[in-house]
């Protein structure tokens, strides 16, 4: 038995031998054919390997490109989808007209209201100290007109070196115009109408200016010159008395001002401006 387990062995390790030998020769031939190929035919294969590579490369690519363009497809078909959509149709099939709802045009209208009521006010009040900034700076100009011409001809009854007349001194503006000491004739934002005229007696239609306050102190003048503005607010004429007199000179309202430089009468709403006498 002994003599038959050692010849089984023996039978087994030659045939692990044989198996053995002919795995090594196999891996040696290849081994040989390998190393025995050309260089040329290596860099063709090399070479083939790297387009193999490329083309995988550009596949994937192309496949990554046409995956991009189905979903911005889509895209685009669900936004058009959206789209449609969002028309609103009627139960008759008929589409809905967009606009603002009513309470959107109550508070569009509530918020326009309130600008309103803020600005109107403040426009007003701009506007009508416009028109008062307008009539002092023309009483101004005429002040200085009329004291160059008082320099000029030693007198305010003159048109040049002559005597001027009745007509001339009741538009005394044009007298200074053609001497070339005003532009333009008197003229103002406030009133209907107005002019610049050298009257005797004082002035003020006769009733003399009290540019104290209290005491008439043109009535003694043998020429006073005044410009006088016809079809006046009262709100206009207090508020030049108010800049022109000073609070002192001005009445507290709006009404009959006889004292100052400003006396306004409330009966044919003129007002009468002292601008020099002698």
């Amino acid at each position: 038995m002994q003599a038959a387990v050692e010849n089984d062995f023996r039978v087994m390790t030659g045939l692990m031998g044989s198996f053995i030998h002919a795995a090594i020769c196999d891996d040696l031939k290849v081994t040989y054919a390998s190393c025995a190929r050309k260089p040329g035919q290596r860099e063709k294969s090399g070479l083939r390997s790297r387009k193999q590579q490329q083309e995988q490369q550009k596949a994937v690519k192309t496949k990554k490109q046409t995956t991009t363009a189905v979903s911005n497809g889509n895209k685009n078909n669900n936004k058009q989808k959206h789209m449609k959509t969002n028309i609103i149709l009627n139960t008759n099939g008929k589409r809905q007209a967009s606009g603002f709802t009513l309470i959107e045009m109550i508070g569009v209208l509530a918020v326009i209201a309130i600008l309103a009521a803020l600005l109107i006010p403040k426009v007003t009040s701009a506007i009508s100290d416009a028109k008062i900034n307008n009539t002092l700076g023309a009483y101004e100009a005429l002040k200085t007109a009329v004291t160059d011409h008082y320099a000029k001809y030693n007198g305010f009854q003159y048109a040049f070196t002559t005597n001027a007349s009745t007509a001339q001194l009741a538009q005394f503006d044009s007298v200074l115009m053609q001497e070339g000491l005003m532009d333009k004739p008197f003229s103002t934002k406030i009133g209907t109408s107005n002019a610049l005229q050298v009257v005797t007696g004082g002035g003020n239609s006769g009733a003399g200016y009290k540019l104290d306050g209290a005491n008439n102190l043109t009535s003694s003048m043998t020429y006073v010159v005044e410009a006088v503005i016809y079809g006046v607010a009262p709100q206009d004429a207090y508020d030049i008395s108010a800049r022109l007199d000073g609070p002192a000179l001005t009445p507290l309202s709006p009404t009959q001002d006889s004292i100052g430089r400003c006396c306004f009468n409330t009966n044919n709403n003129t007002l009468y401006m002292f601008v020099t006498g002698r």
